[in-house]
């Protein structure tokens, strides 16, 4: 029986204070029409609710609270001792209670304990115990338990205690509450509703539900296939199931996970799924030959993904071990001769077995020495380890094992002491190992990888070359024992690589070094093994190749980025993308290094196309999804149809994947991973026809260079192997500007006190000069600017006042390189122009970004303007911003008459509204507080009146008609340290959702200052429009408008808050 109580019926610390005994509890019967309705509580109920708490029964007013019974310290050892000898132990060869006792008693070192060892061994069965009552509690969903004591009828209900145990609930401790006798008389009926409920609870347990669920499974499936025999398989439903027998399990309920019914935790789930089968709402459903060739397809799509569709059946954690078979029942003298003989089976069973606590214990003293390095971890380790082979003598099932977990424990403490005598001892229990491993073991390979790699060290330092040929032919072997598609074939590459090389290192025979270069290719291309581990062997190919100067490094570089974009497309989220694109030690810099090594060997046109594949892929891959497709309408009109549908439907679902309900988030993946299969035959399809051979491939150069069709594009190399500028003119080969001056130390540097330097000037009064800054855009000028101005005015011939755009990369992308200053005075009086007086610069944060804008300026639409102004963010959301609406007038006081005007603010600046005016509107101003989220870039926001304004609301929408974006907030121009190249901020996801030209700010703007920059800007913007004498409102003044601005506003604004804005875009 359950009831719910108000939270007012318990006290502070949880104690149950509503008077009343047996009168309040009648009442609640009474309230509840007797039992009638406790038949739903369980289902009705949210057990989570903070307000509510789940009682059985109460008494009188006399409440007493008892402890939890103490818990002896005999029964802590005990539990420790079971814990040590039988969690490596199979079932049926554990240790008993009895046994168990004994060892205790006979164990010295669980004699004269201290307090705080005492204390240790009671906690660790505390929370033992207290693990297994919430492991009881989220299996069965109780969370109290009843117990009546002298029942004498069910006609009339009497206990002479009453002991109601509740476990941990809500951070609530667990307590015991008992209460005195009580009786409460039932009517007929209500005694036969306890009988009915105490047979429904019997009837609908968990193993219960369970086991009718899994009989009405498997009965479909056999109906359905004809096969008597037949078993269901959940792990590889898709291949063992769908694909073999083409039948489909159709209606599984929603909110219940796609497992095996004995994995279900919860009997809600359990019943529901029970429920379902038995009401024919899930079934099992033949499939037609069209549907089977779909799926089949779908699952090839995943193969090439290199997704894994097949999970081969885990081996027995006690493989190889003997099991005793339960014998019938019998009586008498036989029966006492198998049980005799039982505990013989068992003490020899776990006599083979004696060595598994020193091991176990050796495996996690090598642990923690991984962890803190203490050689006396290590040490001791060995030790047991040896000790557990004495163990082990020669015919013991488990002495490869113990030779194999030595010799690694020996080569881990050689790797921090390098002692010889280590190296050579483990080598010689990994020869003893082998020996002893059958050749069908599936896991011999295993093995001499591990001997292998022993060899290859010891020949790095004796330079004996017979290690090094044994170790190359081990390594051959290995590979050889292994089928074509096993994916441990990649490992077999990858360890001849390292033997190849260590004979290179040695002997410098440029042979050996194609060979390892070689089979870093073959294991990074392996197609079984998954995209993480490829990619990990493809960036130390990469990383290899560069320091052996081998020709292969451009290749690695653009096996890298293939497998980037196949394993972060198969995410499907844009957080799960970017934490995919994170994972991996060392990666961040590879398109800057690719670019730096293309440049070195001078190929410049595959270094500004390398750097552009491995920049920005998010961007990239997003981008996908919108791809204009007129000429595909032309050329084919049905496979137009059918990717832009598919477009829109991955788009969708790539949104949905972020849901907070685990199941639906799972469905939502299947889904995403089904659509990808299809959107990417659909590519290759379109990749068929003539005219679209490179549909959607990487840009060439020729397709970058478009990006330069109105000015030159500056691309800045921040690599650790050399940095340079390399300058994209409007047509022709680009050109290499090196900075032999600049390294990326002192870029990463400059950037700090570039930092530290805008801080100090954010306190500073007005009329103070910046001299920390001067220092600095001077170093910028000189080092950085001053070589490829050279460039452009001696080669290339570019006018002054032309406009450039620059593509900054890694710590380039935190230096405002626009504001670079010579702050010279020449001989006549007249001062040195800085880089904004020979040139208009503007920012590109990639080239295919800077491409798309442009294709997409054909599409002009009748302007409209909106004003969206948040001052009054609201507690908790930052300071108030008291030039905002002096700041919207200024602006709309300059719009043009000819446009349609908005404005937003207040209490109408919500996100909604937001959101709503930028999708409506062509140009829009937006002055609030802007934050970039340094942790999850794609939360950086727009602080609004309600909810914040993120990046990814941004990025959701598709504004084609877009225009111009002008962004009076702090940060919203500057990407993360930890991918800067990913380019992630709010005015790039402007850019991005279809705005092409953009202003942006690259740290916090002060807003009683800013609004002289906005009030020149926008004179300068809409000078020619005065009176509504112009026709056009052109997006693409704005560059020059911002320049304009920043110069004639130079005795009003400080040098810093001058230079936070910057132009994106065309």
């Amino acid at each position: 029986m359950s009831f719910t109580f108000p939270e007012n019926d318990f006290d502070p610390n949880g104690n149950f204070i509503a008077s009343g005994g047996p009168e309040y509890f009648m009442g609640m019967l009474n309230e509840n029409e007797g039992l009638i309705n406790t038949l739903q509580p369980w289902d009705d109920i949210d057990l989570d609710d903070p307000s509510l708490y789940m009682m059985l029964l109460m008494s009188d007013d006399q409440t007493k609270y008892h402890t939890a019974r103490k818990i002896h310290l005999t029964n802590a050892l005990i539990h420790a001792k079971a814990k040590e000898m039988n969690s490596d132990q199979p079932i049926g060869s554990r240790y008993t209670l009895g046994e168990l006792r004994e060892m205790v008693a006979e164990d010295p070192q669980m004699k004269n304990l201290t307090r705080d060892e005492k204390t240790t061994y009671v906690s660790a069965l505390r929370e033992h115990r207290e693990q297994k009552l919430d492991n009881l509690r989220v299996r069965t969903g109780t969370y109290a338990t009843v117990y009546v004591v002298r029942a004498t009828s069910m006609t009339q209900f009497k206990a002479q205690c009453m002991v109601l145990i509740i476990p941990k609930i809500s951070g609530r401790t667990s307590m015991t509450l008992q209460w005195p006798m009580f009786s409460v008389n039932m009517s007929n009926g209500h005694a036969r509703r306890i009988k009915y409920l105490r047979d429904l609870n019997e009837r609908d347990s968990l193993e219960t539900v369970r086991k009718q669920a899994r009989k009405l499974i498997v009965r479909g499936l056999v109906a359905v296939t004809g096969k008597k025999d037949i078993t269901m398989n959940y792990n590889n439903y898709n291949t063992a199931i769908i694909e073999t027998y083409a039948v489909k399990l159709v209606g599984w309920p929603q909110g219940v996970k796609f497992i095996s019914p004995s994995n279900i935790g919860t009997v809600g789930e359990i019943r529901k799924l029970r429920d379902a089968l038995k009401a024919r709402t899930c079934y099992w459903a033949a499939l037609t030959p069209a549907e089977v060739k779909l799926h089949t397809a779908e699952l090839d799509a995943c193969r090439s993904a290199g997704q894994v569709v097949w999970q081969p059946c885990k081996k027995r954690s006690d493989a190889g071990v003997a099991h005793m078979r339960k014998a019938p029942p019998t009586t008498g003298q036989a029966h006492k001769e198998n049980r005799r003989l039982s505990k013989k089976v068992k003490k020899n069973s776990s006599a083979q077995h004696r060595e598994a606590p020193k091991n176990n214990l050796g495996g996690a003293l090598a642990t923690r020495f991984k962890k803190r390095g203490d050689i006396d971890d290590i040490t001791r380790a060995i030790s047991l380890r040896r000790e557990a082979l004495t163990l082990c003598p020669p015919g013991h099932p488990r002495r490869d094992t113990i030779l194999n977990n030595l010799a690694l424990a020996l080569i881990t403490r050689y790797d921090k002491s390098y002692v010889s005598e280590d190296l050579n001892e483990a080598i010689d229990r990994y020869r003893e190992s082998h020996l002893l491993t059958r050749l069908d073991d599936p896991e011999r390979h295993v093995t001499l990888y591990s001997l292998s790699s022993a060899l290859c060290s010891r020949f790095m330092h004796t330079r004996k070359n017979g290690d090094v040929e044994e170790a190359i032919r081990l390594c051959q072997e290995a590979l050889a024992s292994l089928p074509s598609l096993h994916p441990d074939r990649c490992r077999s590459h990858a360890w001849l690589q390292r033997a190849y090389l260590s004979r290179y290192c040695i002997q410098h025979n440029p042979t050996d070094l194609s060979s390892a270069m070689e089979h870093f290719r073959l294991s990074s291309i392996h197609p079984t093994e998954g995209f993480p581990e490829r990619i990990r062997v493809a960036i130390d190919w990469a990383r290899q190749a560069e320091i052996y100067q081998h020709e292969s490094a451009l290749k690695a570089y653009q096996v890298c980025f293939e497998l980037f974009d196949s394993h972060v497309m198969s995410r499907s989220s844009i957080f799960s993308r970017r934490e995919a694109a994170t994972a991996f030690h060392g990666a961040q810099s590879l398109p800057v290094d690719a670019a730096s090594c293309a440049t070195r060997r001078e190929n410049l046109r595959q270094a500004v196309e390398l750097l552009e594949q491995g920049r920005g892929q998010q961007w990239s891959l997003a981008s996908r999804l919108r791809t204009p497709l007129e000429d595909l309408w032309s050329a084919n009109p049905q496979l137009a149809q059918r990717l832009s549908e598919l477009s829109k439907h991955l788009s969708h679902a790539q949104g949905s994947t972020g849901s907070t309900d685990p199941a639906a988030a799972d469905r939502a993946a299947t889904e995403y991973r089904r659509l990808t299969g299809r959107w990417k035959a659909a590519v290759a399809e379109i990749r068929n026809l003539r005219a679209f051979s490179r549909f959607l491939l990487p840009p060439s150069y020729e397709d970058l260079q478009a990006a330069a069709r109105q000015g030159p594009v500056i691309i800045l190399i921040a690599s650790q192997y050399s940095c340079s500028a390399i300058i994209v003119p409007t047509s022709g080969d680009p050109h290499n500007v090196p900075l032999p001056s600049v390294s990326l130390t002192e870029l990463n540097n400059l950037k700090d006190r570039f930092a530290r330097a805008i801080r100090h000037a954010s306190v500073m009064g007005p009329k103070v000069p910046r001299n920390d800054l001067i220092v600095l855009l001077r170093t910028v000028w000189n080092e950085i600017m001053l070589p490829i101005v050279n460039v452009l005015e001696n080669v290339l011939k570019i006018n002054h006042r032309s406009r450039i755009w620059l593509c900054p990369t890694a710590a380039f992308t935190s230096i405002p390189l626009h504001a670079a200053h010579p702050f010279q005075t020449n001989a006549d009086g007249s001062k040195e122009p800085c880089l904004e007086d020979l040139y208009i610069c503007s920012y590109a944060p990639t080239l295919s970004a800077l491409v798309r804008s442009r294709q997409m300026m054909k599409k002009r639409v009748t302007p409209s303007f909106a004003t969206i102004g948040q001052g009054q963010p609201g507690a908790g959301k930052g300071k108030a911003l008291l030039a905002v609406d002096s700041e919207l007038e200024l602006v709309h006081k300059f719009v043009p008459a000819t446009a349609k005007r908005t404005t937003i603010s207040g209490d109408t600046a919500t996100r909604v509204g937001a959101l709503q005016a930028l999708e409506e509107n062509t140009w829009v101003h937006l002055a609030c507080h802007g934050k970039q989220d340094p942790a999850q870039p794609y939360d950086s926001h727009f602080v609004m009146r309600d909810e914040h304004l993120t990046l990814l609301d941004i990025m959701e929408k598709d504004i084609p008609r877009a225009e111009f974006a002008f962004l009076s907030a702090c940060h919203t121009a500057v990407g993360d340290e930890k991918t800067p190249d990913e380019v992630i901020h709010l005015a790039a996801g402007l850019q991005f959702s279809g705005f092409k030209s953009v202003i942006g700010t690259l740290w916090e703007v002060n807003d009683a200052v800013a609004k002289h920059v906005v009030e020149a800007f926008y004179k300068y913007m809409f000078m020619d429009l005065k009176d509504g004498k112009g026709v056009v409102m052109d997006c693409s003044r704005a560059a020059w408008a911002l320049n304009c601005a920043t110069h004639a506003v130079k005795t009003k604004v400080p040098l810093e808050q001058r230079m936070v804005f910057i132009h994106i875009g065309v």
